[in-house]
């Protein structure tokens, strides 16, 4: 007979599963950021000349969703997009 109540032992394994991806996916987004900053200072084109040294970076856009495009953003401080004076 089936009881009404989940299995424990199955609740306990997808409990850890969620708290460890939340982990994983906490750490890939700091990677992410600190790559921006980084590698977009030292590596890149400068479509634009600021006072920084931000660059724009076609290899980091592709991994993090088009922030990549440093030296647009350095820029263009207030504009919503990475690929437009606005």
């Amino acid at each position: 007979m089936k009881s009404g109540y989940p299995n424990i032992t199955h609740t306990a394994i997808l409990i850890t599963m969620h708290a460890c991806m939340q982990g994983v996916r906490t750490k890939w987004v700091y990677h992410m950021t600190f790559l921006v900053n980084s590698a977009c200072h030292i590596w890149g084109n400068r479509a634009w000349n600021t006072e920084d040294m931000s660059r724009n970076n076609w290899w980091v856009a592709m991994v993090t969703f088009e922030d990549g495009w440093h030296n647009n953003h350095h820029a263009f401080e207030y504009s919503a997009r990475y690929d437009w004076e606005r």
